[in-house]
């Protein structure tokens, strides 16, 4: 045999080593997301709104919760219509917009420390974040695929998709704004200072690529729309991290058990304050006017001596104004507007078929008719893209009619009020913050009501419809930055 007996065992014996030596690199190669957790955690999740999972360094993937921790090494993502807040030891603050990843390369903190560092990389997505004690006692850095940031302890914007990558500043919590360097990858010279006298609060620097210059833009009316939605999403993440730390419990260095709310800075909601010095109060709502005119198509019908006519209007006007309210993305993006409307129609000429009296034919009511209605709408409304939004509203009220005219029984003449109810919706594209153009289509039903003719023959109109399209401008209060 050519295996003796010793051979075989000791044959056996290396194989056995080989296993354990294989397991053994393994289990420490490959860990798994709990065993990378062994590491001491650098932040967690205080806001989480849709979904987002983190990548752990050892290639494990959890799904983050509200709690959930975070460790150097993760990569965290988020995913479509999600919004994610986290908070790391230094009180920096990260939003997260849908669909965007970033690397938590390196943090390294501990109070009154001289090594203290941070480099996260983000690699695409929306982020607004407010730096915190890093940015002041050490090396806060953010790398993009085009640049480097140095960050001072401000209050970033940062965008990254594939072509271009966008940055520019927010105001902090009480007004005030920082500023951060853009660095050359590779040489750290600063090519751009980003701060109010750069990019004021309605510009930004763009770059495509890290050879590139950064130039200087104006925001799309899209990013200038949605900043108050970013800085609402920072601020709530600030606020529940606040309110947590204020309930935990840290050890003092006897042992004993102490509050932790002294610690944590205010960042709770303020008194209301007053926007751009024009004495209304902002409240959580956009205040709005709306002006408009257009077409006015009504069709109905009347009767006369008992016989009905149908009554086929030939073009007229329309106009309407509304004052409100709106309470921005109230469920899932879609904002509610409360208004009070005034609207105007007017028809020239109508177009009578005499079904009996007539034989049948269509005779002229020469003359008009008014009505003026004033009446509550609610409206939903919500985005369809970056620059176009829908709208649906109803609402019902007062109209006040007016009618003068004559047709082959004589003049037939009447004023007199009535109830209406209005359906509407439309297509509208932002021209510039706060300022919208709006294609809206109507449906208004008026009740009828009794004239009389000069042959003293009672008249009634009823259920006229009036459909119509208008094109108006919708004028939107900015709301100030929280504070």
């Amino acid at each position: 045999m050519p295996w003796g007996f010793p051979d075989t065992l000791a044959h056996s014996f290396i194989i056995v080593l080989w296993a354990i030596a294989f397991v053994a690199a393994l289990s420490i190669t490959v860990p798994t997301s709990a065993q990378a957790q062994t590491s001491a955690a650098i932040g967690q999740v205080e806001t989480l709104t849709g979904s987002a999972s983190a990548i752990r360094a050892g290639g494990g993937v959890d799904t983050l919760r509200v709690g959930t921790r975070v460790f150097n090494g993760d990569t965290v993502q988020t995913g479509a219509n999600s919004r994610l807040g986290i908070t790391f030891l230094d009180q920096t603050v990260f939003s997260l917009s849908a669909n965007a990843k970033m690397v938590i390369d390196d943090l390294v903190y501990s109070p009154g420390g001289n090594a203290n560092k941070m480099l996260i990389n983000l690699a695409k997505g929306t982020f607004v974040f407010l730096a915190g004690k890093i940015a002041s006692t050490g090396d806060m850095k953010i790398e993009t695929r085009v640049t480097l940031l140095g960050i001072r302890g401000t209050q970033p914007w940062v965008a990254i998709t594939p072509a271009l990558s966008s940055f520019t500043i927010m105001s902090e919590r009480d007004g005030k704004t920082g500023e951060y360097l853009m660095l050359r990858k590779g040489t750290n010279t600063v090519i751009a200072t980003v701060n109010l006298a750069t990019v004021g609060t309605t510009r930004k620097y763009i770059m495509s690529g890290p050879n590139d210059t950064p130039r200087l833009i104006d925001k799309t009316p899209a990013e200038l729309r949605n900043e108050p939605g970013l800085k609402s999403n920072l601020f709530a993440t600030l606020q529940v991290r606040d309110a947590r730390l204020g309930n935990e419990q840290i050890k003092k260095p006897d042992g004993t058990l102490q509050n932790n709310r002294s610690k944590a800075p205010d960042h709770r909601p303020q008194p209301p304050t007053r926007m751009v010095d024009n004495g209304l109060m902002f409240y959580g709502f956009q205040p709005y006017f709306e002006i408009g005119g257009g077409l006015n198509f009504p069709k109905g019908e009347r009767e006369l001596d008992q016989f009905d006519q149908s009554i086929n209007a030939k073009l007229g006007g329309a106009g309407f104004g509304e004052v409100g309210v709106k309470w921005n993305n109230v469920f899932g993006g879609v904002g509610v507007s409360a208004g009070i409307v005034g609207q105007f129609q007017n028809t020239n000429n109508q177009e009578i078929v005499n079904n009996f009296a007539q034989g049948g034919r269509a005779v002229t009511l020469n003359g008009t008719t008014q009505a003026f209605s004033i009446f509550p709408r609610v409206t939903l409304s919500g985005p369809l893209s970056e620059y176009i939004s829908w709208r649906a509203g109803a609402g019902g009220g007062v109209a006040f009619q007016k009618l003068d005219a004559t047709d082959l029984t004589g003049s037939i003449s009447g004023n007199q009020t009535t109830t209406m109810f209005n359906v509407n919706g439309g297509l509208g594209y932002m021209l510039m913050p706060g300022v919208d153009i709006w294609l809206n289509g109507y449906a208004t039903w008026l009740e009828g009501f009794d004239v009389e003719t000069n042959t003293n023959a009672p008249t009634r109109y009823n259920s006229q419809w009036n459909a119509g399209a208008t094109l108006s401008l919708r004028f939107s209060l900015q709301p100030p930055s929280p504070r």
